[in-house]
């Protein structure tokens, strides 16, 4: 979680948890998600792509894709 808190920079770290709809976040935007695309890459050597973003809503679901790809 501490990798993911760090892309964001209004919101508050405390509201950064696994059932967190990053979607719903008022930061979130595409600049983030390649942001945290890149974050996953460097950090994890795991690509995530579109359809995951598309078809996950938490942080957790994204969390469960790049362990799925290690």
């Amino acid at each position: 979680m501490n990798h993911v808190s760090t892309l964001f920079f209004r919101t508050s770290s405390k509201e950064i948890k696994p059932g967190t709809r990053f979607k719903q976040l008022r930061e979130w935007n595409i600049l983030l998600a390649v942001s945290f695309v890149e974050m996953v890459k460097e950090e994890y050597q795991v690509e995530l792509n579109k359809k995951d973003f598309l078809y996950n809503d938490t942080i957790e679901d994204l969390y469960r894709c790049v362990c799925n790809r290690q």
